[in-house]
């Protein structure tokens, strides 16, 4: 796969669904390196963070406080 782009051109936004196992993530990284900017996927980064410290705040621990935790990332001083 080939990606290029123009530093010239307009700023661009881009959404990328799919289901499981489609490539999303695989087509972002990619993307990256390739020198486009991107975001990290807020439920991804509270679930890895949660995952590194033992903590509950998951979709399948405790569905409210995962809400909560995701709601808090783009707070000031978030998650």
């Amino acid at each position: 796969m080939t990606v290029t782009h123009s530093t010239t051109a307009p700023e661009r936004f881009v959404v990328i669904t799919g289901g499981p196992g489609s490539g999303r993530s695989a087509l972002i990284e990619r993307l990256a390196q390739a020198g486009f900017a991107r975001t990290q996927e807020a439920g991804r980064g509270v679930i890895q963070a949660q995952r590194a410290v033992g903590g509950r705040a998951l979709p399948w621990a405790d569905r409210g406080l995962f809400a909560e935790a995701v709601r808090a990332v783009g707070a000031p001083g978030g998650f």
